[in-house]
């Protein structure tokens, strides 16, 4: 990540552009407004050009009360992604953060798999309900 934090917080250009492309996905996906209106490329040009976007929090949280969350969901997984994930790990490599809505997990299920299976505590996590909250209509002016 070009880590470029100031309190906890990132800008959603100093984002990796994989981390933007996922977050991308999400917004997209629950948005209705944006999926009727929208292409979802053109729609993250717009985001790369907007100068008001708000800002991310960024932070670590504890894995075990994420799990317990991941846990409820039903979630599928894939033996050969998570394996992927644990070698990166393994490595010394950070993952990309996961995503939050406040506390609760919103994506990230197989990143949060293989923090757990390596007993880590922490596990990074970026808050996306900023850009899940805004009225995507009216903020662009329609």
């Amino acid at each position: 990540m070009r880590a470029k934090l100031v309190d906890n917080y990132i800008e959603w250009d100093h984002l990796d552009d994989n981390i933007q492309v996922d977050i991308l996905e999400n917004i997209y996906a629950n948005s209705e407004y944006l999926q009727n209106n929208w292409n979802i490329w053109t729609f993250k040009e717009y985001l790369d050009d907007a100068l008001d976007l708000p800002k991310l929090k960024i932070e670590y949280k504890s894995v075990d009360k994420l799990f317990k969350q991941f846990k409820k969901m039903n979630w599928g997984i894939s033996e050969t992604q998570l394996n992927n994930l644990i070698n990166l790990l393994n490595k010394g490599i950070e993952l990309d953060p996961i995503m939050v809505r406040g506390n609760e997990l919103f994506d990230g299920g197989h990143r949060l798999l293989a923090y757990k299976k390596l007993n880590k505590q922490k596990i990074p996590t970026i808050d996306i309900w900023p850009l899940l909250n805004i009225n995507w209509k009216k903020w662009m002016g329609e």
